[in-house]
């Protein structure tokens, strides 16, 4: 009879715990890459603008077409305006 010596399989301790941590690491980096991104909120309207631009202002017509520099202005076509005939009166007759 042959007496059969069996090895003992070594686990690599240092290798299990560095393939691990490779794991870990590319999930972080997978997770961080790829994770959804929010978007920025921005500053509020109130902050940026100055407060006499948040009340309405009024503008009356007759003020515009009372100023004198307004009077002074030309009209440089005619009211109302010609419209062209376009086309021909029959789209169908041949050429």
């Amino acid at each position: 009879m042959a007496i059969q010596i069996q090895s003992q399989k070594k686990t690599n301790i240092g290798l299990i715990i560095a393939v691990i941590v490779l794991v870990i690491l590319a999930g972080w980096l997978g997770w961080s890459f790829f994770k959804p991104v929010k978007p920025s909120q921005g500053p509020n309207l109130q902050d940026v603008l100055p407060s006499s631009s948040f009340i309405p202002s009024e503008l009356h017509l007759n003020n515009v077409l009372n100023n004198p520099i307004f009077q002074t202005l030309t009209p440089h076509i005619t009211w109302p305006l010609s419209i062209p005939v376009l086309g021909r009166s029959n789209p169908f007759k041949p050429f």
